[in-house]
């Protein structure tokens, strides 16, 4: 299961508890590709839950 973030940080929040849900219910494997290029505070949040997330999935 491959998940790509790229647009704005509306976007990518979504995303991001649509990821949290399929790890947490479907117990997908996870590789994260982050394509945001200008990383803010927002995102930055995301992708630390999103890693820790994973890492407790696996």
């Amino acid at each position: 299961f491959i998940l790509s973030f790229a647009g704005d940080s509306k976007e990518a929040a979504y995303n991001f508890y649509y990821t949290l849900f399929l790890i947490d219910k479907l117990k997908f494997n996870l590789v994260v590709v982050l394509e945001w290029e200008e990383e803010d505070d927002i995102l930055s949040a995301l992708k630390e839950r999103l890693y820790r997330a994973a890492l407790k999935s696996s």
